[in-house]
């Protein structure tokens, strides 16, 4: 009987470990959540119209991003992929970079 409940609670665990199924370069929702500004100092940083937008997705395990600025671009790297992406103001998607990255 332990034996059976290890192996249920096994798939259990494993099916909701799943990574999500979006593919990469799917074209993502353009915004998401809301920004609340608990300080008026905000208001140099962010206009009363600025979102949280959603520039890729379908990744693994992303870090970063870097801002390149002679570049114009933003990187971001997929680390199990072993990918580095890359994504600009006239991009609907993020783009592979570097592969392999490293």
């Amino acid at each position: 009987m332990a034996r059976f409940a290890f192996w249920i609670s096994s798939l259990l665990w494993l099916t909701a470990c799943q990574s999500p199924s979006a593919p990469v370069g799917q074209e993502p929702a353009r915004t998401r959540g809301t920004i609340e500004r608990l300080s008026p100092k905000m208001a140099r940083y962010l206009t009363d119209t600025a979102a949280i937008e959603v520039l890729a997705s379908g990744f693994d395990w992303s870090e970063g991003p870097l801002w390149l600025p002679r570049q114009q671009m933003l990187v971001f790297s997929d680390v199990p992929a072993n990918t580095v992406y890359r994504w600009d103001e006239g991009m609907t998607a993020a783009e592979v970079w570097l592969h392999p990255s490293g």
